[in-house]
């Protein structure tokens, strides 16, 4: 079967260069931290995750989804839970090297919104899924922009169209 995609540029953005360009490091809070501190870090950092660590370790995410089914929990108490007791970890990972449309794939494949990215086996970094739309949706600009430079309508223009006679 022939190559169709030789000579066209596809996306080759990846998650590491998507972290790159990221403002700021994802936000983190160890197990101890009560949810209404996790809430209050996230409110001030406009952020819709928190990460739990410790010792350098991922344990597990937390999210504003989790503070929906959470506060429905009777007896629940956001000044006293521990994020620890309530945080999700059952956490999906990719690699540093993974090109967008293998996010795009493990995000709508998995139904999840946070992806943790690992470099070598350790963690690099957290990548949510508005972030690999954005970046998805500028390399396909660029490629559009590069692609109109190589093919051009001028050639065409010049071009007489003209019926065929009638034998």
């Amino acid at each position: 079967m022939e190559d169709r995609t030789a000579g066209f540029p596809l996306t080759t953005l990846t998650a590491g260069e998507i972290l790159s360009g990221q403002e700021e490091k994802a936000l983190s809070v160890t197990p101890d931290t009560t949810i209404s501190d996790a809430l209050r870090l996230m409110v001030e950092k406009d952020t819709g995750s928190v990460l739990i660590m410790e010792e350098g370790k991922v344990l597990g995410i937390w999210t504003e989804r989790d503070l929906m089914q959470d506060i429905l929990s009777e007896n629940f108490d956001m000044n006293r839970a521990r994020i620890g007791d309530h945080m999700s970890t059952d956490l999906r990972y990719a690699s540093s090297d993974d090109p967008i449309f293998l996010l795009l794939d493990k995000f709508f494949g998995h139904r999840i919104r946070h992806l943790l990215i690992q470099d070598k086996g350790e963690f690099a970094g957290l990548l949510g899924m508005s972030e690999v739309i954005r970046a998805s949706l500028t390399d396909m600009t660029r490629q559009l922009k590069e692609l109109n430079t190589m093919v051009s309508l001028d050639f065409y223009e010049g071009w007489k169209w003209r019926k065929k006679k009638k034998e």
